[in-house]
């Protein structure tokens, strides 16, 4: 992913998760499993209704990374198991200190493909 830092790329794919309580992100599934790409607006204000797990996003923007220290990324990971009900091991923090993410300039969500 770090060839796209700084570039515009437009991807697509089935929601499999985001912020559900704000609808601050989305993340849209990769072909490839296990694979995801966050859409977290820098803009605040920009919303995704709660509703849209399971349907269809495509979303263009630029790629940008966003890092965090020990305690940030340890702060996130209790984040995730409380607020969203995610069950992620806190010795995994490395994995979370540097996430790549699109600031979309459009995004559009479907009911499928």
């Amino acid at each position: 992913p770090d060839k796209y830092i700084g570039k515009n790329v437009r991807i697509e794919g089935y929601i499999v998760g985001g912020c559900f309580h704000h609808g601050t992100w989305i993340a849209i599934a990769s072909d490839k499993e296990f694979q995801k790409m966050v859409v977290w607006p820098k803009q605040k204000g920009i919303k995704f209704p709660l509703e849209h797990k399971g349907k269809y996003g495509i979303a263009e923007g630029k790629v940008y990374v966003y890092e965090r220290t020990e305690a940030q990324a340890k702060g996130w990971i209790k984040h995730l198991n409380t607020s969203h009900k995610k069950k992620v091991d806190l010795a995994d923090y490395k994995s979370y200190m540097k996430t790549y993410r699109i600031d979309p300039v459009a995004a559009v969500i479907k009911d499928k493909k």
